[in-house]
């Protein structure tokens, strides 16, 4: 049960899933006031977002809350995972399950029931408030980004990271990344249009797989096509940073060996700045996101109208 709450949680943090005005009349766990499981009443598996999580009664399964805090007066018989909030058991609460809080704490009455010898607890405490800001106001976050130094420390090093895989993708397979950046650069209409085909089939591969499959294949196909989506996306945006940065070389240095690495840098910095500006930084991202699945899927194919 918990990790089908965890690959449920993929989708609902994700910025373009449902946010809470737009899917509150079809989706119970985001609206307003607290959700309550009454006494006398017994549920499945419970996903709640943006607001507060009371058991009074039994969820026969485990319970994920993002963004607030979850109090146990009745049973949980699985796993209880909270994500920006507190779980708080009180002394009639019980969980048989693990018990994970990130962003939060984990606060056991003395009286309350002791968990199963086997259940682990994982108590993260750090970066509580944001996220709480992100689950409540997912869009806030895309449409109006805060400049903040520790978002900048984060950007700083997430940067620094790409661009050493980037590096190592640049000298393992030279070929196909010269080969991509001829593409982007003389069809970036056409493959950000594939791209966002490619996007819109991805995510309903993943709900149908998710919905319908049973859990043995369900997770490890989830990863799998998680991480076909994560190469495509590295190689394409290489890609696209190379040619944004050879663009500003072409303005800037007159050189007939234009360093690749150079523009690269240059590449990624643009982008890094598009990116935190109010809706510009979401279009960028989608932008970027299209032009890369668009390259990385059809690099494979030697296609004369692509240039390949």
């Amino acid at each position: 049960m918990r990790t089908r709450l965890v690959i449920t949680a993929l989708f609902l943090l994700l910025p373009i899933g449902p946010s809470s005005s737009a899917a509150r009349s079809a989706d119970p766990s985001i609206a307003d006031g607290p959700r309550i499981i009454r006494p006398q009443e017994t549920v499945s598996d419970v996903v709640v977002r943006g607001r507060r999580l009371e058991v009074l009664g039994r969820v026969e399964g485990s319970i994920l809350v993002m963004g607030d805090d979850a109090i146990i007066e009745g049973r949980v018989d699985g796993d209880a995972i909270v994500l920006g909030g507190d779980l708080i058991q009180r002394r009639q609460g019980f969980i048989g399950g693990d018990v994970i809080v990130i962003g939060g704490r984990y606060q056991r009455a003395a009286e309350a029931p002791a968990l199963h010898p086997s259940s682990k607890i994982i108590e993260i405490r750090e970066y509580g408030q944001s996220l709480r800001e992100s689950f409540r106001h997912p869009w806030r976050a895309i449409l109006v980004p805060q400049i903040t130094p520790a978002a900048l420390g984060q950007r700083a090093l997430g940067l620094l990271l790409y661009f050493l895989i980037a590096l190592l993708m640049i000298a393992l397979m030279p070929s196909p990344i010269n080969r991509a950046i001829r593409m982007v650069r003389r069809h970036s209409g056409r493959l950000g249009l594939f791209g966002l085909l490619a996007l819109s089939l991805l995510f309903i591969v993943l709900l149908v797989i998710v919905r319908f499959l049973p859990m043995a294949l369900a997770v490890p196909m989830t990863l799998f096509v998680w991480l076909l989506w994560f190469g495509a996306y590295l190689l394409g945006s290489l890609a696209v940073h190379v040619v944004i940065g050879r663009w500003i070389q072409s303005r800037l240095v007159r050189s007939p060996t234009p360093s690749t690495i150079m523009a690269l840098l240059y590449g990624m910095v643009v982008i890094a700045i598009l990116s935190t500006l109010p809706i510009i930084g979401l279009m960028t991202l989608l932008v970027l996101v299209t032009l890369s699945l668009g390259v990385a899927l059809r690099l494979p194919f030697r296609s004369p109208e692509l240039g390949a």
